[in-house]
């Protein structure tokens, strides 16, 4: 499952640098002390604010599928925590920032891969 993760991570990477996005960090965590959590991917909008991206990647044999329901209140709740610290560790505390979602679904059925970006919530 790990690979099937990376993979999307990396597709969600790719599309984000497409359509503009500069990558700033990946799979970013707290390196002193105890770990608050983990963020797939930091990116800067060509707009210009900061995001912190989580990717979730699925498989789909042709049914819907929803990766974007994976993402629970805890897990929003780690993402703001490690968001704040990466913003107090860069001196950046005052910049504006936001969380987006990008979901990765890879049909077996159709052999397409399907990408789909949500711009959550913008501070």
């Amino acid at each position: 499952m790990q690979k099937l993760g990376f993979k999307g991570e990396v597709l969600a990477g790719n599309y984000l640098v497409a359509n503009g996005y500069k990558i700033i960090e990946k799979n970013y965590y707290n390196r002193k002390g105890y770990r608050l959590g983990e963020i797939d991917l930091i990116v800067e909008d060509p707009r210009g604010p900061i995001v912190f991206v989580e990717v979730k990647t699925r498989i789909s044999y042709g049914q819907a599928v929803v990766p974007e329901e994976s993402v629970s209140h805890s897990k929003l709740k780690k993402i703001f925590k490690i968001s704040q610290y990466f913003l107090i560790e860069r001196n950046l505390i005052s910049a504006e920032w936001r969380v987006d979602f990008v979901g990765v679904i890879f049909n077996l059925k159709t052999r397409k891969v399907s990408i789909r970006h949500i711009k959550y919530l913008h501070i």
